[in-house]
């Protein structure tokens, strides 16, 4: 019987996505990242493959663009995520723009419509 209440996998989803943000913040050079904010983490079983899902507040730069900027510095992101914590396998990270906050606004607009009628 497990009486854990989280598997490894989320309780590391979790340190990394801690992990990353900080990164992110303080370690990354580009000015243009520095407003990305990590909205969740899924890590395969093996550890070999990390889905890391992002939002992005700035208006100017397009998803796609800030999409394509993240993707390229991945690998630094990586490496220095993989300096802070010990893992036997070190995961490919691909980002991902995360819509949820974007429908959330979406379907908050329409109830607030749907109020008003």
């Amino acid at each position: 019987m497990n009486t854990k209440p989280y598997k490894r996998t989320q309780r590391v989803s979790s340190t990394l996505k801690k992990i990353i943000a900080n990164v992110i913040e303080f370690d990354l050079n580009d000015e243009r990242l520095k407003s990305v904010t990590i909205t969740d983490v899924e890590l395969s079983k093996d550890f070999k493959y990390a889905k890391i899902y992002f939002s992005c507040e700035l208006s100017e730069i397009s998803k796609k663009e800030i999409t394509n900027l993240i993707n390229k510095s991945s690998g630094f992101i990586s490496r220095k995520t993989c300096e802070k914590i010990q893992l036997r396998n070190k995961p490919t990270f691909r980002f991902v723009y995360d819509k949820s906050i974007e429908n959330g606004f979406k379907i908050d607009e329409i109830l607030r419509q749907i109020k008003n009628e």
